[in-house]
């Protein structure tokens, strides 16, 4: 039986591994910047700010307006206008632009569980010591989820809260800051 399964998974992977190549004949991508930046579509702007800077004290980078007629042309919206204000964890220019986006729509079902739903759901944030962070949190009035902050195994912890439109946050570092040499 268990020749026949390991020869059956044998002739499987030429197409396993077929369906993971790329065509051979498409152009090569470069691309101009070495970060991938994220949209977050919110309810409401200055709130999601208040967690945002407030809460979790990442900087504004930039903001702009997005008219409804581009908006409709370049299939963002049906017309509505978007307002949109980015951030960043640091002021270095290479690093990755969270935007803040607005839109009308009431907030669906807050999510329990990373998992309830398919697509974003979580973001991560490594921090050199997690205790001021939980600090400012619960001045922010931000609880964090399940028994956290709980313990990793390489000496680090994770703290898992959520946005206010019910996007998850892993923050994971020590406790501490590390002694310095």
């Amino acid at each position: 039986m268990r020749a026949g399964l390991a020869t059956a998974l044998l002739l499987l992977l030429p197409v396993a591994a077929a369906a993971q190549e790329s065509p051979t004949d498409a152009p090569p991508v470069t691309y101009s910047h070495a970060r991938i930046d994220l949209g977050l579509i919110v309810q409401d702007v200055d709130r999601a700010l208040t967690f945002y800077e407030g809460a979790l004290g990442l900087k504004r980078a930039y903001g702009f307006e997005v008219g409804g007629d581009f908006a409709k042309q370049a299939g963002l919206t049906e017309g509505d206008p978007l307002h949109v204000v980015a951030l960043r964890l640091t002021d270095h220019p290479d690093a990755p632009i969270l935007k803040l986006v607005r839109t009308g729509e009431p907030a669906a079902d807050r999510p329990r569980f990373i998992t309830d739903r398919s697509g974003v759901r979580y973001l991560t944030i490594n921090v050199t010591a997690l205790a001021p962070l939980l600090e400012r949190l619960q001045m922010f009035q931000v609880p964090v989820l399940g028994d956290g902050p709980v313990r990793m195994g390489n000496g680090e912890y994770l703290a898992l809260v959520q946005d206010p439109d019910g996007v998850f946050i892993e923050l994971i570092g020590p406790m501490t800051a590390p002694a310095a040499p």
